[in-house]
């Protein structure tokens, strides 16, 4: 499937392209220039260790802002894009999501986006655990299946940072979202009630292993 990276600034006020076209980077060669920083780093710096935690943060650093868009075989992009400190919209929707999750260093947030238009909005606290505090899919676009794809993206980061669960919280966030309804979703996605956290729900996700490519 094609692939390709686009930076936050492209839903916001700061300076975008003319044309709004995404930089066409491929997921293929992104892959590689991490890969061959892990590897320089280990054979000039650390040739019988792991891969350093720094070298990690680095790479987790360059993921951070520049994420995979996922072009389905129905035509329809999706985006999930990690939101800088200081951006800002106009969209009335997602500036309410952005002021209750304000910028802090225990927490990520990104949008889901369907065509390049912004279509739901995550927050991520990482501390004490994986934690989903806010998952909000935009009105217009609720029912289109983006809740559901920007959730198993949120999975496929947890497991890439070698978390083993991540866990939720269902609240509605407005009177067009039946409570009931909301709390019902999270089980059909393969949650279940956690016994760790009260009032909240838990899926088991399956880490992927940090490879040594000099030891593969």
């Amino acid at each position: 499937m094609p692939s390709k990276y686009i930076h936050p600034t492209y839903f916001g006020s700061r300076g975008t392209s003319s044309d709004m076209t995404p930089m066409n980077n491929t997921l293929k060669h992104t892959h590689a220039l991490a890969l061959e920083t892990i590897i320089t780093h280990q054979r000039y710096f650390h040739p019988r260790e792991p891969i350093s935690e720094a070298v990690l943060e680095l790479v987790r650093d360059f993921f951070s802002v520049w994420k995979y868009s996922e072009t389905n075989f129905d035509l329809v992009t999706r985006f999930l894009i990690a939101l800088p400190d200081d951006f800002t919209t106009e969209m009335p929707e997602l500036r309410e999501c952005i002021a209750r999750n304000p910028p802090h260093p225990n927490r990520r947030r990104y949008v889901g986006s369907m065509d390049r238009q912004p279509a739901a909005f995550v927050a991520i606290d990482l501390e004490p655990v994986f934690f989903v505090y806010e998952l909000y899919v935009l009105r217009k676009h609720r029912r289109s299946g983006i809740g559901t794809w920007v959730l198993t993206e949120v999975e496929k980061i947890a497991a890439t940072e070698g978390r083993s669960k991540l866990f939720v919280r269902p609240r509605p966030l407005d009177s067009d979202i039946d409570e009931a309804q909301l709390t019902d979703w999270y089980p059909k996605r393969g949650f279940n009630e956690s016994d760790e956290i009260s009032d909240a729900f838990e899926k088991v996700v399956a880490s992927i292993p940090v490879i040594d490519p000099l030891l593969s």
